[in-house]
């Protein structure tokens, strides 16, 4: 989400996912894929001016900010690590950043801990460094109350897990609004060090292409309340269904996430016992059912993704399932994505098991 209320439109210049190595066909401009214009209710929003196929790439970025996901849990801790992070930022970056909507409560909240705060410049001497004339500077003493609250609630309306480690404030992938069935996913992709986002359902011209910004197996309420602090409530069409409907939709997401919880029981069964290689014929009808309930509720993507790459033991999939995970990482990962090259080369291997042996 932004505050701005330009049209801006958006061009793939990333390498295209079905693997092409020729450093001239990646850097080339393609068609606009993407504008970013007002949404009805949500401030501005990403509309394709395409027809998208599935699996499209419609940015790689690299964030405008990057802090280490452990360092944030505290209020100090992120106020610390964004305040440093954006001082770091040359003046159009930061202009960027400043056109980044900040959700009413984050900026609320912000405000109330910066003024609990000392001063802007003696955030946390004690007494008799204050009463010295020799006392340290604060290094954010270029920003006023204001912009540190400002600064802080943008970063928590905005910032995307990365990779478990890291968290990352984006520009344009900030517009993306959320939708719980999502019609694109996003992925932190190490070797690029950039935050790539795919479609992961055929989008046409006109639609809006949107994210998560919550854990989509949760319930109904449980993604109200975590969507609280943004301040809007969800409205796309499972949201409001008739409660017969959202509550069915419910129970469905709470069975595949009880069946990914079973996969990964089972996976770290297997790494601890060298005789489990296969999932069982149970096992084998749940990842079935599994795949049929993502599908049913449109959340093609990373749940896809990961029920794939839990249900099997690595090192003895087999080539069909390879192949599914492999599709499934293509599509809302890319092909240039270390898993994917991973996934490659695994079913390279079982597809021409004697091609790596030299004469």
């Amino acid at each position: 989400m932004t505050s701005d209320s330009q049209t801006i439109v958006g061009m793939d210049t990333s390498a295209p996912t079905t693997g092409n190595n020729d450093p001239q066909e990646q850097t080339a401009p393609t068609p606009k894929l993407f504008e970013i214009r007002p949404s009805q209710g949500k401030g501005l929003g990403i509309f394709a001016v395409r027809n998208l196929e599935r699996g499209t790439r419609l940015l790689a970025e690299a964030p405008l900010i990057i802090v280490t996901a452990q360092g944030v849990r505290s209020p100090e801790g992120f106020r610390t690590a964004i305040l440093t992070e954006f001082l770091k930022l040359n003046a159009e970056q930061q202009g960027a950043f400043w056109k980044l909507a900040a959700s009413p409560k984050r900026l609320s909240e912000a405000k109330e801990f910066i003024s609990m705060l000392p001063s802007v410049n003696d955030d946390h001497w004690s007494t008799e460094a204050k009463a010295s004339s020799e006392r340290p500077v604060s290094p954010f003493a270029p920003l006023s109350r204001d912009e540190q609250s400002k600064i802080i609630a943008i970063g928590r309306t905005n910032i995307f897990g990365l990779d478990g480690t890291l968290d990352g404030v984006c520009n344009e992938a900030s517009r993306f609004n959320h939708s719980c069935t999502p019609n694109a996913d996003y992925t932190w992709n190490p070797a690029l060090k950039k935050l790539t986002v795919h479609t992961v359902r055929k989008i046409s011209a006109g639609d809006e292409i949107t994210l998560t910004y919550v854990p989509v197996l949760e319930s109904r309420a449980a993604r109200r309340d975590a969507l609280e602090p943004y301040g809007f409530e969800c409205d796309c069409d499972v949201c409001t269904a008739d409660a017969r409907l959202w509550m069915l939709s419910d129970e469905r997401r709470q069975k595949i996430y009880d069946i990914m919880q079973s996969f990964m029981h089972w996976k770290a069964m297997s790494k601890e016992d060298e005789d489990i290689t296969e999932p069982t014929l149970d096992q084998k009808r749940l990842l079935e059912e599994a795949v049929d309930l993502v599908e049913y509720e449109r959340l093609e993507g990373k749940t896809l993704g990961i029920i794939y790459f839990l249900s099997f033991k690595e090192g003895h999939g087999d080539e069909l399932h390879l192949q599914h995970l492999l599709e499934a990482q293509q599509m809302y990962q890319g092909d240039d994505h270390p898993d994917t090259q991973k996934t490659k080369k695994e079913l390279s291997e079982i597809e021409h098991p004697f091609h790596h042996i030299t004469d």
